[in-house]
């Protein structure tokens, strides 16, 4: 739900945290996404495109972007791929026009001619007018005569050869430090009298570390690859812990001619699907015009419990382009644990897309359990005056299917000493006595208003089941219906050639309580884009069942400096001022939340 939570939320941690809903996975196809009244990027750098982010959603989106630019200048076009694919499975934002252009220029860039036509003449029906529009249809005149074709001006400016080296080197490293301390002051209605307390305490201290390193060597028609990306997090308070996250350490080696490929060591899968991050081998086969074999196996790297001799292996059978407009995959899946059946899936994904609808969706059937795991269903529309309709659906397990949930309820990490003296069936009915049902639905609508204004209205929708309290998780009631909906109008590029200024209003109501908020938000470049101000200010009211009232006000500043092509830096500040009022008394509390740190590029 947009709304926040009813206590004062933490610094949002950069490592990545487990979350009851897990995202749609992304289609190799995207949905269409809406013409933005901004200006696209004109090249790609390390400074934030005209269009910055918004909302959370948007930051996701301009970071996607970013990262499938520089995915793109270091010839990982599969890499690229996939984040613009995420990217535009989002809800509309001011990203989704670049992102739409680029991943054309991404399948073009792989080999994959008939694909970049398809999402370049996407491209072409969705955002008719603009300096884009030119590059693209330039794009798609080389394709139809054969000709090699040039990098369009989001890239080019950042790729000042036609051809890269045979060899190189790209990524980046950044470091933050994310601190925050609240203070509260309690004014507690007591029976003898009024007893006041002052509290003051460290709720966050924290350095994390991110790296993203791709290395490629090239010679005639085969590639090879090395890639690391992951994040750790160095605690500094003592009630916390230190973690980490790879997410990606592999090499990678194909055959540009064949289209073949090969990769080893921990990913994530070749495409869609339930199938989630491994440590092992995959293989891409292709077998005609349109259609390829992608094979996988391997360790589960991603489980929720760490059982010992767990395995892992799926096929896949990718088709595209096969029947006009269509596009899909079958998968089959099977993990094992202790030599027994862990989790056995059988999905699908669908991709169909026309002059004015695209469509995805996903469905993941788990015969193990004899129940489906998740389903997903989106559509948009383009309607008239550039306006874009996005209707989405999502129902999935939580945590998703698998035996060795059980285990949670005991606190055991073998499957063989979890079954003595239990069958089976009973080991099947644990787990699923731990699973909730997820629901998430959205309804948007977004168009352009004027030359430089945009604005956009979201029906949102989610409901989650309840968890009993297993091993070291409390038990989680259900939310019921909640529903929300919200208001946006932004624009851009009103006073210089680089701003962006937001205004949002969204209402929430669930069964535990009704709240409203207020959210502006603006971004300046200044000093030739190498300063960035992004001030900002939150409104939020709520009023619970039981009487108890929050209000709280939240500005907040983020300051980002570019000290070179490479390397800038980055601070933000947060204050957070809530008050709590209701039948046991008044809380108030005053937060202040940090964040200070650099990003380095290698390129």
């Amino acid at each position: 739900m947009p709304a926040p939570a009813p206590v004062a939320p933490p610094v949002p941690d950069p490592t990545p945290a487990p979350v009851p809903v897990p995202a749609p996975a992304p289609a190799p196809t995207p949905a269409p996404a809406p013409p933005v009244a901004a200006a696209p990027a004109a090249a790609a750098s390390s400074a934030p495109a005209a269009t910055a982010p918004l909302t959370e959603i948007d930051r996701r989106a301009a970071e996607l972007l970013e990262r499938g630019r520089q995915a793109l200048l270091a010839r990982n076009y599969e890499g690229a791929i996939d984040l613009f694919n995420q990217l535009l499975l989002l809800p509309p934002t001011p990203a989704s026009q670049d992102a739409q252009e680029l991943i054309g220029l991404a399948w073009e860039r792989a080999g994959n001619l008939q694909r970049a036509r398809t999402e370049y003449e996407l491209y072409m029906r969705l955002f008719p007018k603009g300096e884009g529009t030119d590059r693209v249809a330039q794009r798609l005149a080389s394709l139809e005569g054969g000709d090699t074709p040039t990098p369009p001006a989001a890239v080019a400016a950042a790729a000042p050869t036609p051809r890269p080296p045979p060899r190189t080197f790209s990524g980046s490293i950044a470091q933050y430090y994310y601190g925050g301390v609240a203070r509260s002051e309690s004014l507690v209605n007591l029976t003898t009298g009024v007893d006041q307390q002052t509290l003051t305490r460290t709720t966050q201290s924290a350095l994390v570390t991110s790296a993203d390193l791709n290395a490629r060597f090239g010679q005639g028609n085969s590639e090879t690859r090395f890639v690391l990306r992951g994040t750790g997090a160095t605690n500094l308070s003592s009630q916390s812990r230190n973690n980490s996250l790879l997410n990606s350490a592999y090499v990678d080696y194909r055959r540009t001619d064949l289209g073949m490929a090969v990769r080893a060591g921990r990913q994530s899968a070749i495409s869609g699907g339930l199938i989630g991050l491994f440590d092992g081998v995959s293989a891409v086969i292709p077998v005609r015009a349109g259609i390829k074999v992608d094979l996988m196996g391997g360790v589960p790297a991603n489980t929720l419990v760490n059982a010992p001799a767990q395995r892992l292996w799926a096929a896949m059978v990718e088709m595209d382009g096969l029947v006009e407009g269509w596009g899909g995959n079958l998968y089959i899946l099977n993990q094992t644990v202790d030599g027994f059946v862990n989790r056995r899936a059988l999905g699908a994904e669908v991709r169909y897309s026309t002059d004015n609808y695209s469509l995805y969706s996903l469905f993941d059937y788990d015969s193990n359990f004899k129940t489906w795991n998740a389903a997903t269903l989106q559509a948009t529309f383009q309607a008239p005056a550039q306006s874009v309709v996005t209707v989405f659906y999502d129902e999935r397990k939580a945590p998703s299917l698998q035996l060795t949930n059980a285990l949670i309820t005991t606190g055991q990490t073998s499957l063989k000493d979890y079954l003595v003296g239990r069958s089976l069936d009973e080991a099947r009915a644990a787990a699923v006595g731990i699973t909730a049902t997820a629901r998430q639905a959205l309804l948007s609508l977004s168009r352009p208003i004027a030359e430089h204004w945009q604005m956009g209205v979201d029906l949102r929708y989610s409901q989650i089941g309840a968890l009993p309290a297993v091993g070291n998780f409390e038990a989680t009631p259900a939310t019921g219906a909640q529903v929300g909906m919200s208001a946006q109008l932004s624009g851009s590029n009103l006073y210089s050639s680089r701003d962006l200024s937001s205004f949002g209003l969204t209402v929430v109501h669930t069964p535990q309580f009704n709240g409203a908020q207020f959210t502006y938000n603006n971004l300046t470049g200044l000093r030739g884009n190498d300063l960035t101000l992004e001030p900002s200010i939150r409104l939020y009211g709520q009023k619970s069942n039981d009487g108890l009232k929050l209000r709280r006000v939240t500005p907040g500043l983020r300051v980002s400096y570019r000290l070179s092509r490479r390397a800038s830096v980055i601070g933000e500040s947060i204050v957070e001022f809530s008050n709590t009022d209701g039948p046991s008394g008044n809380d108030s509390i005053r937060s202040v939340y940090m964040t200070v740190g650099y990003r380095y590029e290698f390129n």
